[in-house]
């Protein structure tokens, strides 16, 4: 998994988000302190990983991206 911090300018306000791509390979935990979260492409939690998403979660998709499930 990489995680890669990114900087967004909205109305003179700016606030960081994290973006997220690739194989989530590690068990993982998306936290509300961090949000927002950006998925960027397709992003697998592969079988056998654990990803744990905390209440009060936020996440945005860019355009054709997606959060594929590969386990149970």
């Amino acid at each position: 998994m990489y995680l890669n911090a990114r900087f967004m300018f909205l109305s003179l306000v700016c606030f960081a988000y994290i973006i997220i791509f690739g194989d989530i390979t590690e068990i993982t935990t998306f936290y509300m302190s961090n949000n927002p979260y950006q998925i960027f492409g397709t992003v697998r939690v592969l079988d056998g990983v654990n990803l744990t998403i905390e209440s009060g979660f936020t996440v945005f998709f860019m355009q054709n991206s997606r959060l594929q499930i590969e386990g149970i």
